[in-house]
């Protein structure tokens, strides 16, 4: 009798032990779900474990689903690239994050389409995962994360100033100029090596570029003398030690790999890989492509007529209503054709690489001729344009 009461207190015991286990592991999902916090600042509470997905945290990840809705509307309106800002989103936007930042700033003009702000943007990437306990303008997160209030929620900062990198893609990159400062998101970095720059990918609101790489000097600074951030300077690396590390092989891709003699300080080079990187194509390849296309010498004419930095022909210029002797633009439009050949030739790097070279037609009609030979089939010109770009 004594041993079935025992019984039966064991089995009630193990009972509520598992509703109790259940509800912290519900209210933990309920947390990450719809937040983690009340607010914006005094978010507590650990982070969901776990939240690395090939290459990418939880943050990155946010970051990445922000910036490829940013400013995409003129582009697609207008084949004109020159878009204000970063400041408007399109349809795509992730609902949860807008929500998310909506329903913790409520009335804020700053969580507003056409009004959206870089603290938006670098909030909303921590929101749904574990938010940032203080935030202010862009200018203040220096400050703010340098305090001891900052560091006992396990926050640290590091500071290109004393050579550092940071710790971790998802660190938050604090910026001073302007007006109010600048935040962003970093995505991943090469560090410097043997006295040359090294260059850092990082996403943002209101800034240059959704999506946009810097070189990173010897010295560890970050480089913000391209026409743009000209007066701004990255303070700080602010990374809090509960959001996971990405693995240094993942942070440093040795995909990442420019052609001789190039660096990202050698002009243009640096906007060729961001507008890659902005359209979702490779960027060493199309690195590659523009040096064989014009070395990078925005003053190249043909003896066919095409010009400038990526070869246009003035009447397809004319026709995408752009002036091909502009550098800038001219990059922004060919690593657009190259993205939509891309999908037209369903990701086939080679074959939208011979169409960029000889025209859609040629190819098709090589295709057509020599189905999986088609290559052979294209002018030699074009053989060796796809050759010389594939093998770096």
């Amino acid at each position: 009798m004594h041993s079935h009461t025992q019984w039966i207190r064991t089995l009630a015991l193990l009972i509520v032990a598992l509703l109790l286990l259940g509800i912290v592991l519900l209210t933990s999902i309920l947390g990450m779900v719809f937040g983690g916090g009340s607010s914006f600042s005094g978010a507590s509470g650990p982070p969901p474990m776990g939240a690395v997905y090939g290459g990418d945290n939880a943050v990155t990840l946010a970051a990445k689903q922000m910036a490829a809705h940013l400013n995409l509307d003129c582009l697609k309106l207008n084949p004109n690239p020159d878009c204000v800002g970063d400041a408007s989103f399109d349809s795509g936007f992730p609902a949860t994050i807008l929500n998310w930042g909506q329903s913790h700033c409520p009335g804020c003009l700053a969580w507003v389409n056409n009004h959206f702000q870089c603290v938006s943007f670098v909030l909303g990437a921590y929101g749904l995962f574990h938010p940032l306990d203080l935030s202010g303008n862009g200018s203040d997160f220096y400050g703010l994360y340098a305090t001891s209030t900052a560091m006992s929620l396990g926050y640290r900062e590091v500071l290109p100033a004393r050579g550092e990198l940071p710790i971790s893609p998802g660190d938050v990159m604090a910026w001073n100029g302007g007006a109010h400062g600048h935040v962003s998101i970093v995505l991943g970095w090469i560090p410097p090596a043997n006295g040359k720059p090294g260059m850092i990918t990082f996403a943002q609101a209101n800034g240059e570029k959704p999506i946009q790489t810097l070189p990173i000097f010897p010295d560890g600074q970050v480089a913000t003398n391209d026409g743009y951030w000209n007066g701004f300077t990255v303070t700080a690396y602010i990374h809090p030690d509960w959001l996971p590390i990405v693995p240094g092989s993942l942070t440093q891709p040795s995909t990442q790999t420019l052609p001789a003699g190039l660096t990202m300080m050698t002009p243009y080079v640096a906007d060729a890989w961001n507008d890659a990187t902005e359209v979702g194509i490779p960027s060493e390849t199309f690195v590659r492509q523009i040096q064989q296309e014009s070395g990078f010498n925005p003053n190249v004419v043909s003896s066919a007529g095409a010009i400038g930095i990526a070869q246009f022909m003035p009447a397809t210029a004319a026709g995408m209503g752009f002036d091909p002797h502009d550098p800038v633009v001219s990059l922004r439009m060919a690593a657009l054709s190259m993205a939509q050949m891309q999908v037209s030739y369903h990701g086939d790097d080679a074959k939208a690489l011979a169409a960029y070279n000889a025209g859609k037609g040629t190819v098709q009609n090589a295709i057509a001729s020599c189905g999986t030979n088609w290559l052979a089939c294209t002018p030699q010109e074009t053989q060796h344009y796809v050759s010389i770009i594939f093998a770096g």
